[in-house]
This record gives C-alpha cells, sequence and structure tokens, in this order.
C-alpha cells in the first residue's frame, strides 16, 4: 500500500501542477499536456485495479487489467515518464534563449494562398465521403464502409479536418496581425464544415484536435485572468460534452455516474494496453522492439500503390495487442514501454520534456512578433505538437508521429516558411 500512495502522490502531485500550468500560462505547454494525457490514460485503471473496484461493472474487460501487481508496475512507468518530462523541461531550460533560424510572415500573399488550400481541403470532404460511401457516411459513428476504398475515405476526412484545424489557427493568426479577419466566407464555412461532421459522424477526437489550435490563439489574446477563468469553465463544459456524447453513442440514460464513468472509459479502455503489454513481457510472450515503430512511423508515408506490402509490414507488429486493447485502443506509454522497458521510457519522456520546452520559446517575444507580424517556425511546430502529436498519444507511436508530420508539412507550405536572412 505504501508504494501505491507514494507513486500516486509523485504522479499526482506532477499532473495538479500541470492543470494548474494549463489554466494559467498564456500559452499551454505541451509538456503540461503530455503529463495530462499521461496521466489519464494509466492512473485511473491502475487505481481502480489495485483498489479492485469495477465501475458498472463494465471497467475490466480482461482479467490482467484488474490485476493489483500490474496495476503497481503500470504506475512506476508513469511515474518515470512524468518526472522524465519535468527533467526534459529543466534540461531545455539550462539550454538558454532559442534563436529563430526559420520564420514565416502573415500578409496579403498569406491570404491568398490560404484561400487556395482551404478551397482545396473543404474539396477533400465529398471525395473522402463518396469512397466512404454516402449511405454509410449518414448513418453515424457505428457504421463503419463496407466499400473498398472505405478506409482510404476516412482518412481523407478526418486528415481533412486537421488540416482545416491549421488553417483555422492561421487565419486568425493573420488576424491578429493585419487587424482584420481575411476570407471570413471561407473561415466560417470550414468551420461548419467541422461541425457537420461532427453531427453526422460524432467523432470527438479529430474535432477536438482540429479546434485546439484556434482556441490557443484565441486566449493568447485574453487578460491572464480572464483567460484562465475562460478555460476552467470550458474544460468543464468538455468534460460534461465528452461524457454525454460518449452516453449518447451508447444509448444510456445520463446520470451523474454515467457522466463519470464514460469521461473516464477513454482512459480506462486503452489503459488495458499498458498491464498487458507489462504482462506479456514478463512472460516472455513477447520482446521488446528496440525502436522498431519509429522507424515504421517513417516508413507510413511511403504510399500503399507503391508498396502493397506496406500495411504488413508496417501495422502488423499491432498483432501483439489482441486480447488486451478493448476496442483497438493502446497508448504512446505502452508502445514505448515495448521499446525498451523503464530505460525507454525514461529517454524516451525526457526527450519529449526538452522539445517542450525549446518549442515553447517562442511565447518570450510574442506580442512583438503579432505587431510585426513575423513569426519564428517553432510556433508552427508547437501548434502540431499540441493539436496532432500529443492529442493521438491514444493511437500509439506510428499514428502519432506519423499525422504529426503530415500536419507539419501542410503547415509549411500553408505559411511558406523560410529560412531567415542573417
Amino acid at each position: 500500500m505504501f508504494e501505491f500512495l507514494f507513486l500516486l502522490g509523485i504522479t499526482g502531485g506532477l499532473v495538479t501542477l500541470a492543470v494548474v500550468r494549463l489554466i494559467t500560462s498564456r500559452f499551454p505547454s505541451g509538456a503540461d499536456l503530455a503529463q495530462l494525457s499521461t496521466f489519464y490514460y494509466s492512473v485511473p485503471l491502475a487505481i481502480l485495479a489495485f483498489l479492485s473496484i469495477n465501475l458498472r461493472q463494465m471497467t475490466f474487460l480482461n482479467e490482467v487489467a484488474a490485476n493489483s501487481e500490474l496495476a503497481i508496475i503500470s504506475l512506476r512507468y508513469v511515474c518515470v515518464a512524468m518526472l522524465g518530462i519535468e527533467a526534459g523541461r529543466y534540461i531545455g531550460r539550462l539550454m538558454g534563449s532559442a534563436r529563430f533560424s526559420y520564420v514565416f510572415v502573415v500578409g496579403e500573399a498569406a491570404s491568398y494562398r490560404t484561400a487556395l488550400l482551404t478551397c482545396v481541403v473543404l474539396m477533400l470532404f465529398p471525395a473522402g465521403i463518396a469512397m466512404f460511401g454516402l449511405s454509410s457516411f449518414l448513418q453515424g459513428y457505428a457504421v463503419e464502409s463496407v466499400a473498398a476504398d472505405g478506409d482510404a475515405g476516412t482518412a481523407l476526412i478526418y486528415s481533412a479536418i486537421e488540416a482545416l484545424g491549421i488553417i483555422l489557427a492561421f487565419i486568425m493568426i493573420m488576424r491578429l496581425s493585419l487587424g482584420r479577419m481575411p476570407i471570413k466566407p471561407l473561415f466560417w464555412l470550414s468551420l461548419a464544415a467541422i461541425a457537420i461532421i461532427f453531427v453526422i459522424r460524432v467523432k470527438r477526437l479529430e474535432v477536438i484536435s482540429a479546434l485546439v489550435p484556434l482556441a490557443i490563439i484565441l486566449f493568447a489574446g485574453r487578460s491572464r485572468g480572464k483567460a484562465a477563468a475562460t478555460r476552467l469553465l470550458l474544460g468543464l463544459g468538455l468534460f460534461v460534452m465528452l461524457a454525454v456524447v460518449s452516453a449518447t453513442r451508447v444509448s444510456e440514460r445520463l446520470d451523474l455516474q454515467t457522466v463519470i464513468f464514460y469521461f473516464l472509459s477513454e482512459g480506462l479502455y486503452a489503459g488495458h494496453s499498458l498491464p498487458g503489454i507489462i504482462n506479456r513481457i514478463g512472460i516472455n510472450m513477447t520482446d521488446y522492439e528496440y525502436g522498431m515503430r519509429f522507424i515504421n512511423s517513417l516508413l507510413a508515408f511511403v504510399p500503399s500503390f507503391l508498396w502493397p506490402a506496406k500495411a504488413e509490414v508496417v501495422y502488423g507488429p499491432d498483432l501483439i495487442f489482441e486480447g488486451i486493447s478493448p476496442l483497438g485502443a493502446t497508448t504512446m506509454l505502452t508502445e514505448i514501454v515495448l521499446q525498451g522497458g523503464v530505460v525507454a521510457v525514461g529517454l524516451f519522456y525526457t526527450i519529449l520534456g526538452l522539445f517542450f520546452e525549446r518549442v515553447g520559446r517562442f511565447e518570450e517575444g510574442w506580442d512583438e512578433m503579432v505587431a510585426r507580424g513575423h513569426f519564428p517556425a517553432r510556433f508552427g511546430i508547437y501548434l502540431i505538437a499540441v493539436s496532432i502529436l500529443i492529442p493521438h498519444f491514444r493511437d500509439g507511436v506510428v499514428p502519432a508521429l506519423k499525422l504529426a508530420l503530415q500536419g507539419l508539412a501542410f503547415f509549411m507550405v500553408l505559411a511558406a516558411v523560410h529560412r531567415q536572412k542573417d
């Protein structure tokens, strides 16, 4: 019990500190969001497993997830990961100020470029829906496509949503610097497209991911007190909305217990993969991968028509999660454990904390950047990291890195990122 309480105290203290900083900081730190994600997808399940609490008799979808000894081991990994993030942040601060070698400029030329790319992205929706199958698409969340190109259609639709999220944020950046909103009709049309997809398909992750960059920029223009209060209210509203949407998708009756359970459910079910993989490594059912998934995240960019065996090579290793990952969900922490145990966890999360600390260095001169319409490229990296990379921690290494790199490439084209002359 002492070790459980000790580990829970460390992880709980770190996540509380992260939440406070997220509410009060001008720009939410990617490191704090990573802390919150790591905690949410691992700790609630570990607590319920250790205390043998089976909420609504629906918490544990396999016996391994209810094992109290594995819950303690899971908490150890979470603790190493969260402390690693803080260590990385500390190292990043010791490195001092950042150099802004790559920049982007907002102006009239950016407006024309943004309008063109917005039209291109909006046209991806009808193309993706046609590939998915219109009748299947309109039937909502629970109905998957039976068309031969259904998976490609799904990928096209949700890639377009994330691209629109980047566009919305970029338009808002231009509004701050130009004093007016360019291409306003396309801005509202993009928001409407995202809303329509959400209403029809009830996909939470992609829609939230798309709106995060816009929210970040809107909050940055407010006073600290107003921003903190609004974030707190928005966070509570989001808490209720996500739970209500989850319950609605399975036609549950709404009450307080249902709201709490469905708010935790995504973390609980994705969290199954961590004790599951710890158990399989422990009984020699699988071995460490030693970084293979990072290589696969780069190989995932090769088009399937050029490499017919891509799916088998890149996603074939996911078979290890069969039987331990309800609904096919895994987490970043689980897959890092699979790469090399505690050493891999400590190394990866320290680098992650360092990365977020250095990327966030744009904040020091933000007001001057807005006035000049001249921004460092690392601000774009920051937006992609907090809106795409971290939300996809629930999908593991390959999807998170692939989608983040894909979003970054789109942002570089949209913003015309270039090297600054000395």
